[in-house]
């Protein structure tokens, strides 16, 4: 009976091996490999998670720094378009509104437009310009009193004996006609001279180079 029991636990212990080398050893070598693929594998998810998230920061990064390098172009221009334009108030305000006043002053005063008239009419004889010549005032000049300064003696020179009212506010026109030429002094026309001459000088001076 002990021999029969012995020889029982030999084909147990025998089918027990078979079953652990042939079914279980396989499985749990799978199984290993199994845990061994998925770790890599995790390893790899977070590897290239963690690469994605650096591009991203980075993508954001950059774009973060090309939005402000926009914003900091897109701010100087506004600011040197704002300072421009303060100028611009500035230089009209002070040098237009001043040069308004001061040859609105200047182009106000008919005994003064009677010399200059009379000194361009010389300087006309003097030359030997044998030509008509017509005098032309400004709107804010009295052809009555602006005759009366000149006399007879220089508006015998005029072709229409006497000065005549202009398009323009202030200030004269010698016209030569046989020369079609005008020596132009008007309001206008000095303004446009005083412009040229001295808003350069007059923005230097104010804002500096």
């Amino acid at each position: 009976m002990s021999n029969v029991l012995e020889k029982g636990k030999d084909t147990i212990q025998k089918i027990c091996d078979t079953l652990r080398k042939g079914a279980l050893e396989p499985a749990l070598s799978e199984a290993n490999q199994i845990i061994e693929n998925a770790r890599h594998e995790a390893e790899d998810i977070v590897l290239n998670a963690r690469k994605q998230a650096n591009d991203i920061i980075s993508q954001a990064q950059a774009e973060i720094e090309r939005q402000q390098r926009i914003y900091n172009s897109s701010l100087n221009i506004a600011a040197k378009q704002a300072l421009e334009t303060l100028k611009q108030e500035i230089e009209n305000n002070l040098f237009q509104n001043s040069l308004d006043v001061f040859i609105k002053k200047s182009y106000s005063h008919t005994d003064l437009m009677a010399e200059l008239l009379k000194a361009l009419i010389q300087a006309i004889k003097n030359e030997g310009i044998k030509t008509d010549l017509g005098a032309v005032v400004g709107k804010t000049i009295p052809v009555a009193e602006m005759n009366r300064m000149l006399g007879d003696i220089y508006l015998q020179k005029l072709m229409e004996g006497s000065v005549t009212i202009g398009q323009f506010d202030g200030g004269i026109q010698l016209r030569l006609h046989d020369k079609s030429m005008t020596l132009d002094i008007s309001d206008k026309a000095l303004k446009e001279l005083l412009e040229r001459c001295f808003r350069k000088d007059f923005r230097k001076y104010l804002f500096g180079n």
